[in-house]
């Protein structure tokens, strides 16, 4: 699909009042910097840099904690990004909720997101040690299921006094039934649409077997951002954290349907992202997906 083609899809598919809007404002792609971990731990600062100069406008947080919040701010600054957007364990709000948002506020964060489901402190050191694959995949039950829908919607409104926004962010083993319960399904059913959002992962969706545009018609002003990934052609779908990672458009995932229509329910938080193991080195794996997503007219100017 050529710009024009996007447009045109864009065109169709939003309400004349919009389109006056969509036609002057630029989405400002970001990049969930889990994948950059590793270039981050060696030069922040300079990683940042070389993520502006790519041509990204946002940062999404792994950790606002790994790091004075300062720090992060200012190094925010000198590349030119912004960061909106965080990832944080029930378990670390849980450990100081006050810091975390005093964190947030300094940074400029406005959404706080949950990435997994809560678990006992000793399965959350497992965690920690190696064994995240194996706890997410054999020890994960309903009841901690329904334990994180209710302490999500405890922390939502602690978040939702302090002026910011909760969100989950879903990977694909929330599609494991339990009989005939979906975890992501109860999860998005039990927990208040005003108080968590959702973050939809696009590449782990695919790689369960699921169509994105389907949740995105089902909830559609449910979601507070997208994550931006791509799977390999071939793949088998899957529900034990399992995917074929590739940089977006080189693999199966249907962008000129899917992008068009996130838009128009009112999504303005993309940030890409990609699993290892890399074909190329990651911040060359970025460039791809954004150079991508910039001829596909993603950003709209």
């Amino acid at each position: 699909m050529n710009r024009r083609q996007f447009l045109a899809g864009l065109a169709a598919s939003l309400p004349l009042a919009a389109l006056g809007e969509a036609a002057s404002i630029d989405l400002r792609l970001g990049v969930q910097l889990w994948m950059l971990r590793d270039e981050l731990q060696k030069d922040f600062t300079g990683t940042l840099k070389k993520v502006a100069e790519i041509g990204l406008k946002r940062v999404e947080l792994v950790d606002i904690t790994v790091r004075p919040a300062a720090e992060i701010k200012s190094a925010l600054a000198a590349s030119r990004l912004e960061c909106v957007s965080a990832h944080v364990s029930l378990a670390e709000f849980d450990a100081d909720i006050v810091g975390i948002l005093d964190r947030a506020r300094q940074i400029g964060i406005r959404t706080l997101v949950v990435p997994r489901p809560w678990l006992p402190p000793a399965q959350q050191e497992r965690m920690k040690n190696g064994q995240y694959r194996q706890v997410m995949n054999e020890e994960i039950t309903l009841d901690h299921w329904k334990l994180t829908a209710s302490l999500l919607n405890i922390q939502g409104e602690k978040l939702r006094q302090a002026g910011m926004q909760l969100a989950f962010h879903n990977h694909n083993f929330e599609f494991r039934k339990f009989g005939d319960v979906v975890p992501y399904e109860m999860l998005a059913a039990a927990t208040d649409p005003r108080l968590v959002k959702l973050q939809l992962d696009v590449g782990w969706l695919v790689s369960a077997g699921l169509d994105p545009v389907t949740f995105l018609k089902r909830w559609p002003q449910r979601f507070a951002s997208l994550h931006l990934k791509d799977v390999q052609a071939g793949f088998t779908p899957n529900v034990t954290l399992d995917t074929v990672p590739i940089e977006i458009g080189k693999g199966v995932v249907k962008w000129g349907e899917i992008l068009p229509l996130a838009y128009q329910t009112g999504i303005r938080e993309y940030y890409i992202e990609q699993e290892g193991p890399y074909l190329r080195p990651p911040l060359e794996s970025l460039r791809l997906s954004y150079k991508y997503l910039n001829d596909l007219a993603f950003r709209l100017q």
